[in-house]
C-alpha cells in the first residue's frame, strides 16, 4: 500500500469512548497547523453501499447472526481500505485518521458473538493484506461511565444489541489490544477531559509526522 510520507492513525474503543470527537478535534488542530489531514469516515459517510450496510447492522431489531455480521462488517472494512488506498496515492505528507478499524470487528464477532477467533482473524488478515497503521490508540472507558453516556444518547439514536453485551465487548477490546505487536497506546478516558486526550494524541502525531517528513 502506497505511503508517500503519509501517516495513518487508528482510534479504536467501545461505544462512547470518545473516538469520533477526538478525530474531529485532532483534524481541526492539524488543519490549523497547515498539516493536511483526512478523516476516513468522511468518505464512508457518502458511500451509499456502506450506508446501506450500516443501516442493517445498527437496527435495534436486527436478527443477524455472527457470521452474517462478520460478512457485513468485512465489507465495510474493504471499503475503508479502498478509500485509504486512494488517499495514500493521491496525497503526500498528510495524516489520515481512522475511527474504528479491524479491532472493532474482531472484538464484536469474537468477544460478543463467540465466533471462532481463528476464522475471524483469517478473514480480516486476508482483507488487510499486511497493512498496519503507524499508530493504534485504544480509547477505553469504565463500564459505569460508558453506560451513563450511552443512556444520555439513547433518545437520539438506535443502538444495536451490541450495547446489551457491552461488558464482553470492552473486555474483548482490551484482550485484542494486549495481543497486538504494532505501535500502540492505551488511554482510559473515564476521568480525563476530552481536550487532554486530544492534545495527548495530537502531540504524538506531530512527533511521528516530523520524523516521517525529515
Amino acid at each position: 500500500m502506497a505511503n508517500r510520507n503519509n501517516i495513518v492513525i487508528v482510534l479504536e474503543g467501545p461505544t462512547n469512548s470518545g473516538k469520533t470527537s477526538c478525530c474531529k478535534s485532532i483534524k481541526d488542530k492539524l488543519t490549523k497547523k497547515n498539516i493536511p489531514c483526512f478523516n476516513l469516515n468522511d468518505y464512508l459517510d457518502t458511500d451509499k453501499h456502506v450506508t446501506e450496510v450500516k443501516k442493517i447492522t445498527t437496527l435495534k431489531e436486527n436478527s443477524l447472526d455472527g457470521i452474517e455480521e462478520l460478512l457485513l462488517y468485512s465489507f465495510r472494512l474493504k471499503r475503508k481500505l479502498f478509500y485509504l488506498q486512494k488517499l495514500l496515492e493521491e496525497n503526500t505528507n498528510s495524516v489520515i485518521l481512522i475511527d474504528r478499524f479491524y479491532i472493532s470487528i474482531l472484538s464484536l464477532i469474537v468477544g460478543v458473538r463467540k465466533i471462532s477467533p481463528t476464522l475471524v482473524k483469517a478473514l480480516l488478515l486476508s482483507i488487510l493484506e499486511g497493512f498496519e497503521p503507524d499508530l493504534l490508540i485504544l480509547l477505553d472507558i469504565e463500564i459505569s461511565k460508558l453506560k451513563l453516556r450511552q443512556k444520555s444518547k439513547e433518545k437520539n439514536r438506535k443502538f444495536s444489541d451490541i450495547d446489551l453485551y457491552i461488558d464482553d465487548y470492552r473486555t474483548a477490546f482490551k484482550q485484542t489490544y494486549d495481543e497486538l505487536t504494532i505501535d500502540k497506546q492505551y488511554i482510559n478516558t473515564t476521568e480525563i477531559p476530552l481536550n487532554f486526550v486530544v492534545n495527548k494524541i495530537y502531540n504524538q502525531i506531530l512527533i511521528k509526522y516530523e520524523k516521517c517528513n525529515i
